[in-house]
């Protein structure tokens, strides 16, 4: 497996106010992470960011992240000293391997109104790989102002640099998001994805792959020839109960197996992350993806979404039922069928 990082550091001048809410919303959004309950937000933060709960106050917050129970900046803030012109303060921000540059530049662009008018507020992040992976490398640019976010990656401006097209688009694919080019079977790129080879969809998989080949192979497989399959990481949920107090005499029910993941990571027994591509997110969790549609967040078109199963009194919570014991496996599709088809079968 392979570790990625996304890091960033950068100040910018702001006034007291400004720099005050920025605090108050970084120490909050610390201490929800830390499982600590954070203090009443102030009058302006309540402007600013509006609760969608009336009995959680810092539900308005919570909008602005892909999970609004994981209020991750992937980042730290620090109040520095006066600006060079006597008025107002510098803020610091540093971004840790996972600086989320969305939510941000949101914030920056709320609390930031009166020193946006007077000028832009930007910042530059890098992507790296702990290992020398194609692709894997880049970053990218952000620049606030009073009345826009704009935002853009290295691979953007390094294909308009090149005067080539997009490699989301190279010119010899058709326009079908659903078209599977024999080429470069899907199989291949789930396997990359489970094993963590890969992020990029499966377009833009194909592109890396034609561009970083001599000749363009698209007609060198038979389309008929049947694709061997390819192991997937997959998690599985048993010992289930609709109660965590309820005593079992039995094992108790059969949970889903969720399926395949890019990774599985559990972090203190307080959750358990992972990441799947969206077909898999709309099919296990339907009403998050639905969520994240009706918000517009951009990660629902993957490649992979971040998403986390909670874990409650040494259970992990899936649609209202407790489980006690979870356990993740490699497999193929088939081998996953055959194997809980027979669970089924002996229940």
């Amino acid at each position: 497996m392979a570790e990625h990082y996304l890091e960033a550091s950068f100040s910018f001048a702001c006034t007291d106010a400004e720099l005050a809410l920025l605090k108050e919303i970084f120490g909050a959004a610390s201490d929800m992470m830390s499982g600590i309950v954070a203090p009443a937000p102030s009058p302006k933060i309540l402007e600013l960011f509006s609760p969608e709960d009336e009995d959680d106050l810092w539900s308005g917050l919570g909008t602005i992240f892909c999970d609004a129970y994981f209020p991750d900046f992937g980042a730290r803030f620090e109040a520095g000293t006066a600006s060079i012109d006597g008025v107002g303060q510098i803020a610091h921000i540093y971004g840790t391997p996972t600086f989320q540059p969305d939510p941000v530049a949101t914030v920056i662009h709320r609390c930031c109104a009166e020193s946006l008018l007077r000028a832009a507020i930007g910042f530059e992040w890098s992507e790296s790989c702990s290992k020398p992976r194609e692709g894997e490398f880049g970053g990218g640019w952000c620049a606030i102002f009073a009345d826009r976010i704009e935002m853009h990656s290295t691979s953007e401006a390094l294909s308009a640099a090149l005067g080539q097209s997009a490699p989301s688009d190279p010119p010899h694919l058709e326009r079908d998001a659903w078209t599977e080019y024999p080429a470069h079977p899907l199989a291949d790129w789930k396997y990359q994805i489970a094993n963590d080879d890969t992020r990029l969809g499966y377009r833009d998989w194909i592109a890396a792959r034609v561009l970083g080949e001599p000749h363009d192979t698209a007609g060198d497989t038979d389309a008929t020839s049947p694709v061997p399959e390819a192991p997937g990481l997959y998690l599985h949920l048993y010992h289930g109960r609709k109660d965590p107090d309820e005593n079992l005499e039995d094992w108790g029910s059969e949970g889903p197996v969720i399926g395949p993941l890019a990774y599985v990571h559990t972090t203190y027994m307080c959750d358990v992350k992972f990441a799947a591509a969206p077909d898999v997110m709309d099919r296990f969790f339907p009403a998050v993806m639905a969520e994240w549609c009706a918000r517009g967040l951009s990660n629902v078109a993957g490649p992979l979404c971040d998403w986390r199963l909670t874990i409650f009194d040494d259970y992990v919570e899936y649609d209202g039922i407790y489980y006690g014991d979870w356990t993740v496996f490699a497999a193929t599709p088939s081998e996953v069928d055959e194997r809980f088809a027979k669970v089924a079968k002996a229940a």
